[in-house]
């Protein structure tokens, strides 16, 4: 408890209030009053790419806004490790491509440290530096088992890394991996 923050495949952001109090809910709950809260939030609006939208509601706010959203709250706990399970699985694909890119982006510049679950192999190889497959079906009975591990490099100076030859390389190990 405490060390690992936890954001949702869902946003689940409370359709009764606005996007500031929606991400400063962590600091709320933890006891920190609503104004110095909205203090310590709101300077990291324009990184999260969401300046202009704190008095918004969720409801006006598109897709990937509001994954944005959901992440500066996941953000805001303040643990030591952030784990996302299926993160940006709800947006169209043009969105998540933009998302993943921003998210890769604000990971590497805050320091954090991120664990992200997902089905989907590109997204896993675009942004992991390190893929982890995994094989089972607890649903099933089968406990999960990792089956192989895949470290990713990205070369310095690449516009799109999903077009250089280390990320089809990386692609091509884990799709091995899966059989």
């Amino acid at each position: 408890p405490g060390r690992v923050s936890y954001m949702l495949q869902k946003d689940l952001l409370l359709p009764s209030r606005r996007i500031i109090d929606n991400v400063c809910l962590p600091l709320v709950l933890s006891g920190m009053r609503r104004t110095e809260a909205r203090a310590k939030a709101a300077p990291l609006f324009e990184r999260f790419g969401l300046a202009g939208c704190e008095l918004k509601w969720p409801s006006e706010l598109s897709g990937g806004m509001r994954q944005r959203a959901a992440f500066l709250r996941t953000y805001l706990m303040g643990a030591d490790v952030t784990l996302l399970d299926e993160p940006f699985s709800a947006l169209d694909a043009i969105t998540r491509v933009e998302v993943r890119h921003w998210f890769v982006d604000v990971v590497a510049e805050l320091g954090l440290s991120a664990l992200v679950i997902t089905h989907d192999v590109d997204e896993a190889v675009s942004m992991a530096s390190r893929v982890y497959v995994l094989a089972g079906s607890p649903a099933a009975g089968v406990p999960s088992r990792v089956v192989g591990e895949v470290a990713v490099t990205r070369p310095a100076g690449a516009p799109s890394f999903e077009l250089t030859d280390e990320y089809l390389a990386a692609k091509r190990e884990v799709m091995a991996l899966l059989g």
